[in-house]
């Protein structure tokens, strides 16, 4: 099963924890950014995601800039 498969599995589980869908939109938008930058490096199954992998992710949020020309919040960049 590769990560795509996966993402929609985690966004319904999240909604049986009865998350809100303020909180379910944002996860998926930033599962969606999440994957396109995996797609980009050609990682698909779960098994390739490192600890690498995520602070290279991590790293390219940091530089990313937004709609307005702004530097993103460091919370948006911070993975738990």
């Amino acid at each position: 099963m590769t990560i795509k498969d996966l993402l929609p599995i985690y966004l319904r589980h999240l909604q049986v924890l009865g998350r809100s869908p303020y909180t379910i939109k944002g996860a998926k938008s930033g599962l969606r950014d999440l994957l396109t930058f995996l797609t980009e490096e050609q990682i698909e199954q779960l098994e390739e995601l490192t600890s690498e992998v995520l602070a290279d992710y991590q790293q390219d949020l940091a530089f990313r800039l937004t709609a307005r020309g702004t530097r993103l919040c460091l919370r948006t960049c911070l993975l738990y």
